[in-house]
């Protein structure tokens, strides 16, 4: 097993959010064993499993799994016929963007790479609609790249990438959510990354047109989005980038038949980045790690109950990450690389049975 030896990187301003450098954080004894493989050395790690403290009757617990062949952060995920699909982000300290595909089985544990995005693409937010991964705008190649208005859609059967109805406008790090025929794009930044933007845009599956709904209240970036029955909720996220990043605690829920956006519970606390690593599950959301404050990852799981309108945290990753990507399959959550202070990683962790957690 290759010792564990933290990154040397070099300061950096940029206009993303892994920016300027400070010293990673130390892991823990009992966590130190995920750092301790690098990612070319990661074949086969011994189960590890990993207990937080938490306010659910159930903790959340969690298996090393295969690791990622592509260091990565800020790429989009999905699963797809069993599988959880990666696809973009930056994957190395430089941040560079990539177009790389890969879906990890887990019935075999063995990841396998599958056809490449037409473009390097980060900070895109990924529906899966019939049986297809639809990746939403995001940001194009090497960071501070540009926000572009374009849709891509990947067929797993036929593994081909294909073009999608592009959005009324370019946009970068916002989220999307989908409720019946129709999808919900809303929050990140524009073309030129100057501002964060308000419009809601509404995609009709049907006629592949796009029409402006109501704006959301906050406007912010690095936004994650889930549905639960039938409502969007907007969670966290930040205004502006890189060092002036202000996270935020903000919760919104939008009301497709209103068309009316309405503040609800706010996070316990300040988080963005964890567009790829919030679900619904169970009629809860499941947000897993993310940023607190600039360049600070957390590794807290929290999970929100729209009846009772409150949140509570259920337990911790195995370490701190911001940005992953993740997916649910068979009742058990995957979570894949993300990054601390700019070094991205390749860990893959799975969690135990989500429905004795999530409750």
């Amino acid at each position: 097993m290759s010792r564990f030896i933290p990154e040397m990187l070099e300061p950096r301003t940029l206009m993303c959010d892994v920016h300027q450098l400070e010293l990673a954080r130390v892991p823990t004894a009992a966590n130190f064993a995920l750092f301790a493989a690098d990612a070319a050395a990661a074949e086969v790690i011994a189960p590890l499993e990993v207990a937080a403290p938490t306010t659910s009757a159930t903790p959340i617990t969690w298996s090393v799994r295969k690791s990622m062949p592509q260091k990565r952060e800020e790429g989009a995920s999905a699963v797809l016929n069993g599988k959880l699909y990666v696809f973009g982000g930056f994957y190395d300290y430089t941040f560079n963007g990539t177009g790389r595909t890969d879906a990890y089985d887990p019935a075999t544990n063995t990841w396998q790479q599958r056809a490449t995005i037409p473009e390097a693409i980060t900070h895109a937010p990924a529906l899966v609609i019939n049986g297809e991964a639809w990746l939403f705008g995001g940001y194009v190649g090497k960071d501070p790249g540009p926000a572009t208005r374009k849709v891509y859609i990947y067929n797993p059967t036929s593994n081909q990438w294909r073009r999608g109805p592009d959005m009324p406008a370019a946009r970068g790090a916002g989220a999307a959510a989908q409720v019946g025929n129709t999808v919900y794009f809303f929050g990140g930044r524009n073309l030129s990354r100057t501002y964060d933007v308000p419009e809601t845009y509404a995609l009709n599956l049907s006629t592949k047109t796009w029409s402006i709904k109501a704006s959301l209240p906050n406007p912010r970036n690095h936004i994650s989005a889930a549905v639960v029955n039938g409502q969007v909720y907007a969670v966290g996220g930040q205004w502006k980038e890189a060092s002036l990043a202000v996270n935020q605690s903000d919760v919104h829920r939008y009301n497709p038949s209103s068309n009316t956006w309405t503040k609800v519970a706010s996070l316990p606390q300040k988080m963005s980045h964890n567009f790829a690593s919030t679900f619904t599950f169970n009629n809860r959301i499941v947000v897993a790690g993310g940023e607190v404050s600039h360049n600070v990852s957390t590794a807290k799981v929290f999970t929100y109950n729209p009846s009772s309108n409150s949140w509570k945290q259920v337990g911790n990753l195995p370490a701190a990450r911001r940005a992953g990507q993740a997916g649910i399959i068979n009742g058990k959550l995957y979570f894949a690389g993300g990054s601390i202070v700019g070094s991205q990683k390749t860990d893959v962790w799975m969690s135990n049975s989500l429905s004795a957690v999530v409750v």
